[in-house]
């Protein structure tokens, strides 16, 4: 089964997927934001082009574990992302860190990664997601 991963912001959502095997997660691309209804419109089609099965979607929660703001916002985009496919959330509290982290070990700036650094936590959620759920 292929599954996708969003990390969902206000101005970018990061995009990864798995490949058939559920064994490595790949970084997709960013899609810029331009409103939930083109989101979700431009979504549904990446979804069925690359026939993805399922999405996880991160969740930031605050460092108790607790529902913040922009969970409230992502929770409500993953509403109207369940009318065409199943979705499940993953706490992606240190992803956006994990992904900062390695660019900072593979020598990329951060100025000149930010491009990239939605897609890589897209897929370090959609990564450990995977892990978890063969630890299950």
């Amino acid at each position: 089964m292929r599954i996708m991963a969003l990390d969902v912001g206000d101005k970018r959502i990061g995009v990864a997927v798995t490949d058939q095997a559920e064994m490595i997660a790949s970084p997709v691309g960013v899609i810029e934001r331009r409103g939930d209804k083109k989101d979700i419109c431009y979504l549904e089609n990446l979804i069925k082009d690359l026939g993805v099965e399922m999405v996880v979607i991160g969740l930031p929660f605050d460092s108790r574990g607790q529902n913040t703001s922009q969970a409230d916002k992502i929770s409500d985009f993953a509403k109207k992302v369940e009318k065409f496919i199943k979705v499940e959330f993953y706490d992606e509290r240190f992803s956006t860190k994990e992904a900062l982290k390695s660019f900072q070990l593979q020598g990329i700036k951060e100025k000149k990664g930010k491009k990239y650094l939605d897609e890589v936590s897209a897929s370090l959620i959609l990564q450990s997601y995977m892990e978890r759920r063969k630890n299950k």
